[in-house]
């Protein structure tokens, strides 16, 4: 089994790799299968964050995904903290 999601699958994983891409802007539609909006949307990722553009999710892509979303998190964390002392 590889760790690398690609082009033509269908699974949870997918779902779940929809979902991050979802939340950082990358993709509007999540439903478990890998067809030519889900390689767009991992492309435009690698392409956006230096990494090679195979439109397959590869563990570096996952990862670089992963580490976006809790840079995002914190970004929000802050914000939220920032406006409860504003207030």
């Amino acid at each position: 089994m590889s760790d690398t999601l690609k082009a033509g699958e269908t699974s949870l994983a997918v779902y779940r790799l929809q979902v991050d891409l979802a939340a950082l802007g990358y993709l509007t539609s999540r439903d478990e299968f890998y067809g030519p909006s889900t390689t767009r949307a991992v492309t435009h990722f690698q392409e956006t964050h230096g990494l090679p553009m195979t439109g397959a999710a590869d563990p570096q892509t996952v990862r670089r995904i992963k580490l976006e979303l809790q840079e995002r998190a914190r970004q929000l964390q802050s914000a939220v903290a920032a406006a409860g002392q504003v207030a």
